[in-house]
């Protein structure tokens, strides 16, 4: 069971004059079981934002894989002396895309994302949508989504934006997730969908 609108308004309200008793509250919402995995969800109620940081491992793991993979591509192509030049050419592009790519990686996942009452957005101020513009958010098992993420569906359409790792933006749909924590990620995930099922927002 998550903490819906309703739950989070009340913790608000509460949780600047009694910060137990907020606590107290959300705790009888999201019950025993649940409490750690929605923890994120109580810091959001009553400090209004909600930071998501990479994982340190998730990053340095998939940098590295990308590396691994261009360092040995690059290395066949110059230790190989008998391969065809077609051949040759295609290993060095995607052995250089590989390293590109993880240096792309390492530099978009250096910041995080934060979640405020009015939109979510990269710690240097860049947008990544606006909360009066999501439609829904789709964090289903068949959902195109990141590894561990979610997606948000907009009323509008947006430029295409890719910070590979951390999030991407494509027509209606930004994506999030990628090296993010799968439980801090799904938490935001539910706070964005708490914010939809109420008729105002938080405040």
């Amino acid at each position: 069971m998550h903490c819906g609108a309703r739950d989070v308004k009340q913790v608000q309200a509460r949780g600047g004059e009694d910060t137990f008793a907020a606590f107290s509250l959300i705790k009888s919402a999201v019950g025993e079981k649940s409490l750690d995995e929605n923890c994120q969800i109580w810091s959001f109620a009553v400090r209004e934002t909600f930071i998501l940081y990479p994982s340190p491992i998730r990053r340095w793991f998939s940098t590295a894989m990308m590396l691994c993979l261009g360092a040995l591509l690059v290395y066949v192509v110059l230790t190989t002396g008998t391969m065809v030049l077609f051949w040759k050419l295609v290993l060095a592009v995607f052995g250089f895309a590989s390293l590109f790519s993880a240096m792309r990686v390492w530099n978009a996942t250096a910041t995080h994302l934060v979640l405020t009452q009015d939109a979510l957005e990269e710690a240097e101020g860049r947008v990544l949508c606006r909360i009066d513009d999501i439609e829904k958010v789709e964090r289903g098992a068949f959902a195109l989504k990141p590894s561990n993420g979610f997606v948000v569906v907009l009323k509008s359409k947006t430029q295409l934006t890719w910070a590979p790792g951390l999030w991407w933006r494509f027509g209606r749909r930004v994506g999030v997730g990628g090296v993010t924590p799968a439980g801090e990620t799904k938490a935001m995930a539910d706070i964005l969908a708490s914010r939809l099922l109420s008729d105002t927002p938080i405040a």
